[in-house]
């Protein structure tokens, strides 16, 4: 009791896999023109466009922060700067392998909108900033969720093929987020 662990992805570029287009890692590419060139790539396609970037190339991280929450002790707590686009996709997936339904999936997400906290408020102005698309700021709404459910599904099959096909979990692993997350957090 009384212990949080916080597993947070250092960047939206680190998560959105932009090492592969060459933005990530290099010294001279400044983290502001990332956000926004990745800003004007995702713009286009919206909150879809960018879960679906998120999942599908995004997959180093994602099983790097799927580790850190099977090895941390609970309660967890998790967030990005917004606590809505990357852990909304983070949420997704756990839970979907703790037998969620979509409906539930996309009601919860929904409701982060409500949630936004003043603090967040402020580091989502920082974003809007770096060169984001309004829509990315502040809003969860539910069709976005549901179609992102939807392309996961037909990209991916299920969230365990997904978690061992795709993220190169093991089973053990894909077991032991189950079983973490089905029970109610031992104190």
């Amino acid at each position: 009791p009384g212990k949080v662990a916080i597993a947070a992805i250092a960047t939206p570029l680190e998560l959105a896999g932009l090492a592969v287009l060459g933005l990530t890692g290099k010294k001279d590419v400044a983290r502001e023109k990332g956000m926004a060139l990745f800003g004007r790539l995702a713009g286009g396609a919206g909150l879809r466009g960018f879960y679906t970037i998120l999942l599908d190339c995004g997959k180093k991280e994602l099983a790097r922060v799927l580790r850190v929450l099977l090895a941390a002790p609970t309660p967890i707590a998790f967030h990005c700067t917004a606590g809505k686009d990357r852990t909304g996709c983070v949420a997704m997936i756990v839970m979907l392998l703790c037998g969620a339904t979509s409906e539930q999936v996309i009601e919860t997400y929904a409701m982060s909108e409500r949630l936004i906290t003043a603090e967040a408020e402020t580091a989502i102005r920082g974003i809007a900033a770096a060169g984001f698309p309004e829509e990315f700021l502040f809003g969860t709404p539910p069709e976005v969720m549901e179609y992102t459910l939807t392309w996961f599904h037909k990209r991916f099959g299920t969230v365990e093929a997904y978690c061992l096909d795709h993220l190169g979990l093991s089973a053990e692993e894909v077991d032991g987020l189950r079983s973490k997350f089905s029970e109610p957090a031992q104190g």
